[in-house]
């Protein structure tokens, strides 16, 4: 009898466990994430490169997740009354790893679409969420999870990033 207490109770508890998908299942299964081909004109030339877009409750998660993970952003670039980027360069996503990476955070939010996105290039200039990445679902998690916990709350942030948009106009 204890015995098949024992086992309910495990099996209620396994259950009730949430299991954490990874980027490719997130990718096939959750309509609110999605990777698309962006154009990027970097010294005159036009580069394509993949985009992981959130369609999360704001545009600025990529934003603030990368701001409280590493700080301060070493380049903000204004592409229109509505859209910037904030680049991080030289981030070690990793701990366990001595490799840096570019990442790129923007987002748009407006009354068609409403989305944070990241651009992740390796120091090879590398697209990291391109079909042959290896990192490709590691990034994708670690961002979607990343940024779902991020509070939105007025912060250090928000004030950075009222300079920032001040300064770019």
């Amino acid at each position: 009898m204890k015995i098949k207490i024992l086992s309910i109770l495990v099996l209620l508890i396994l259950s009730c466990s949430s299991l954490k998908q990874n980027g490719g299942e997130l990718l096939k299964n959750n309509k609110n994430i999605e990777i698309a081909k962006i154009l990027i004109l970097k010294d005159n030339d036009s580069l394509y490169f993949n985009e992981l877009r959130l369609h999360l409750s704001s545009a600025l998660h990529t934003k603030k997740y990368m701001f409280k993970k590493f700080g301060q952003w070493d380049e903000a670039i204004k592409i229109n009354e509505f859209k910037n980027y904030l680049i991080w360069k030289k981030c070690r996503l990793f701990e366990d790893k001595e490799e840096f990476y570019t990442v790129t955070a923007s987002g748009v939010e407006n009354r068609k679409e409403m989305y944070s996105s990241i651009v992740i290039q390796n120091k090879d200039n590398n697209d990291l969420f391109s079909e042959n990445s290896k990192l490709k679902d590691t990034l994708i998690s670690m961002f979607y999870y990343g940024t779902k916990k991020t509070n939105l709350s007025s912060d250090k942030f928000y004030n950075e990033y009222l300079k920032m948009r001040k300064s770019i106009e």
